[in-house]
This record gives C-alpha cells, sequence and structure tokens, in this order.
C-alpha cells in the first residue's frame, strides 16, 4: 500500500510537471523559435519544439489516466495505458520520417490536444461515482472539469483561428495553475487515505462513508441527501449511526476525528 501511495504521489506530480512543460512549451512555439535556434535552419527548429510537445502531451496523458485506474480498479494497466497515451509519438514520427509539413503536424497536435481534453472528461465523469466515495469534494471535482472544458474550447477556438494561439494557451495556464494549487493545498488524496481509515476504524458502512466525507465539506443533510440522490430521513439516520458509532457529539466532532484518525 505505501509502494501504491508513492506511485499515486509520483504521478500526480509528474502530471503537473509535463502539463506545465507543454503548455510553456506550446506558449513558446506560438512566439516563434527562440534566438539559440537561429543556428540550426528554421525547420529543424520547429519541429524540435514540436517533438518535445508531443512527447510532454502524451506523458500527461498517461500520468492522469493510469493514477485513476490504478486508484478506482485496483489493477495496475501500465502497458495498456502506455501504449495508448504515446500512440500520438508513433503518429509524429512517421510524418517526420515521410516528411510532412509542419502546419500539418501542428494541426495534428492540436486536435490530439482537443482530444486529450475530452478524454480527461470523460474519465471524471466515468469515475464520478468512484471519486466522490473514495472522499475527493465535489470542489476539486468542478475544477478539474473546468479545466478539462477549458482544453477542449480554447484548443478547438485556437484551431479554428477564432482567437489567438497565446490568448488560449495562457488562459489554459491559468485555469490549470488555479486547479494545481488547489491539489497541492488542499492534497484530496490525503483525505481520502483520512476517510478509509475512519471507515475501517470505527466500522463504517460504504454509504456511512459517503455521508461522513460529505459531513467533511461542511454540507448540510439536504445538500447531502440532494448530492448522494437519498432521502433526507435516510440521511438522518446514517448522521446518527455515524454519530454512535464514532462517539462523536456533532458534525464538527465526527469530522475532526475523521482527520485525526
Amino acid at each position: 500500500m505505501k509502494d501504491q501511495d508513492k506511485i499515486l504521489h509520483a504521478s500526480f506530480f509528474l502530471f503537473f510537471f509535463f502539463t506545465f512543460l507543454y503548455l510553456v512549451i506550446r506558449l513558446l512555439y506560438s512566439w516563434g523559435t527562440p534566438v539559440w535556434f537561429k543556428v540550426f535552419p528554421d525547420v529543424y527548429a520547429l519541429r524540435f519544439l514540436l517533438s518535445i510537445q508531443v512527447f510532454c502531451l502524451c506523458s500527461y496523458i498517461f500520468f492522469f489516466i493510469w493514477p485513476i485506474f490504478l486508484l478506482f480498479r485496483n489493477h495496475d494497466y501500465y502497458r495498456r495505458v502506455f501504449i495508448t497515451a504515446f500512440i500520438p509519438v508513433m503518429i509524429f514520427s512517421i510524418f517526420i520520417i515521410f516528411k510532412v509539413p509542419i502546419q500539418v503536424i501542428q494541426t495534428f497536435l492540436d486536435i490530439t490536444d482537443a482530444i486529450a481534453g475530452t478524454i480527461i472528461l470523460s474519465l471524471l465523469f466515468s469515475f464520478r461515482k468512484e471519486m466522490m466515495s473514495s472522499g475527493l469534494n465535489s470542489s476539486a471535482f468542478l475544477l478539474w472539469f473546468v479545466c478539462g472544458c477549458a482544453q477542449i474550447i480554447f484548443e478547438l477556438l485556437f484551431l479554428f483561428s477564432f482567437i489567438p494561439g497565446e490568448i488560449a494557451i495562457i488562459i489554459r495556464f491559468i485555469f490549470f495553475f488555479i486547479c494545481a494549487m488547489y491539489t497541492a493545498i488542499f492534497q484530496p488524496w490525503k483525505k481520502t487515505k483520512s476517510i478509509d481509515k475512519a471507515a475501517v476504524m470505527f466500522g463504517l458502512s460504504p454509504r456511512e462513508k459517503d455521508v461522513l466525507g460529505l459531513i467533511m465539506e461542511g454540507k448540510t443533510n439536504d445538500l447531502i441527501a440532494e448530492e448522494l440522490f437519498i432521502s433526507l430521513s435516510t440521511v438522518k439516520t446514517h448522521v446518527a449511526r455515524i454519530f454512535e458509532k464514532t462517539g462523536a457529539r456533532n458534525r464538527l466532532e465526527a469530522a475532526s476525528l475523521c482527520r485525526k484518525s
């Protein structure tokens, strides 16, 4: 379990790193080649930047998909995810071998980037229940959902020349920076671990664990009922059982006991 935690933490860090690097290189590419690239023919300089772009793009796709399957499917689909995520590298290599024009390669990368955003959104929706039941709060989910939407929308706006590339990338960078800072500060995986420990320690049922996670977010009984699609009386029953099992006298005490567990 400790080894898995280390792998997940390293994967989250590498996802942030490669996404940040990808956006920076995209911004450099949209501004033109750096001065020191002038020692090379311009076409090779641009292809060099594009090659780094496609590598970073495939890397952040891989480090987003793989941890999700590792967390919520308990299967190590490393090889399958790796091969799928790095298909654009293979296509890019073919383009280079056959000397495909740079404009075509750039369009291919823009389309791949939009597809990557679609994959992120589809995974968020596919694993929404697992994420929520594991303690990921709705604010973190909403932030990453907005970030995925921004990736698709602004990539398409840039692809169809509705806005300049620099504007699209800067706006995406802002969304990504906010999500990265939120994740780094609040560290939802630590919250997930504390809820799991509390559930085992106090013998909570899966539904009681869901309710406790929302109590930790400060949600009222009405909001908990709405989010979990259960009746208000059922929520009150779960809350009463949580108090009984944990020995807490109120919601604040129950949340505090969970964080300390």
